[in-house]
C-alpha cells in the first residue's frame, strides 16, 4: 500500500532530492499504526517518525525468524497426506508451512512439494503413487487439482454405492 500510494520514501533511508513531507509521513504513521496490534500500539504510541517505526518493527520481527523456521521445518516433517481427512486440508497444512519457510528465506519450489505430497502416500496407495509420479507434475498446483477430482469422483462413488448397493435391485 505505501509503494501503491508513493508513501514507501516514507520508510527507506532518506533522500535528499525527494524530501519526505508531514503530509506522507503522517499518512504512513496512521497506516502503519492502524495495522499494529493493541499492544503494539501503546508500545509504539509516541514514535513520530515512520522510517525509525518500521526499522524497530523489523528488528522485533527478524527475530521471529529463527523461532519460526525449526518450527515450520518440523511440521513439515511431520505433514503427511493421508494423516488429513481431505486433499484441501492437506493444501492449506502445505500452504501454511510455505509461508513459514518463506518468510524465513526459506522457500518451498513446486518439485519439492510434489515430492513431498507423492511420497507420504501410503504403503497401501503404492501404485497410486506410481501413477501420479508417471505424469510428471510441473506445478504442485496440477497435482492438487488432479488429487481434488480423485478425491470428489471417490466420494460420489461412494455416495453412490450406499444409496444403492450392489444387488441391492431384486428383479423378479
Amino acid at each position: 500500500m505505501l509503494t501503491a500510494k508513493g508513501y514507501i520514501n516514507t520508510i527507506e533511508e532518506p533522500n535528499p532530492q525527494a524530501p519526505v513531507t508531514d503530509k506522507a509521513k503522517y499518512t504512513t504513521l496512521y497506516f502503519l499504526r492502524h495495522h499494529l496490534h493493541p499492544d503494539l500500539k501503546n508500545e509504539y504510541m509516541m514514535e513520530e517518525n515512520p522510517q525509525t517505526l518500521w526499522v524497530a518493527l523489523k528488528e522485533r520481527y527478524d527475530q521471529q525468524k529463527a523461532i519460526i523456521l525449526p518450527e515450520a521445518r518440523w511440521e513439515s516433517s511431520l505433514l503427511h497426506l493421508m494423516d488429513l481427512k481431505s486433499i484441501a486440508e492437506y493444501n492449506s497444512a502445505v500452504h501454511k508451512i510455505c509461508s513459514k519457510l518463506h518468510f524465513c528465506d526459506q522457500p518451498v519450489n513446486d518439485a519439492d512439494k510434489i515430492e513431498k505430497t507423492l511420497s507420504t502416500f501410503l504403503p497401501a496407495n503404492r501404485l497410486l503413487q506410481q501413477q501420479y509420479r508417471c505424469h510428471n507434475y510441473a506445478k504442485y498446483s496440477d497435482l492438487i487439482h488432479n488429487l481434488l477430482q480423485a478425491e470428489k469422483h471417490d466420494e460420489l462413488l461412494t455416495k453412490s454405492h450406499q444409496m444403492r448397493p450392489v444387488g441391492g435391485s431384486t428383479s423378479t
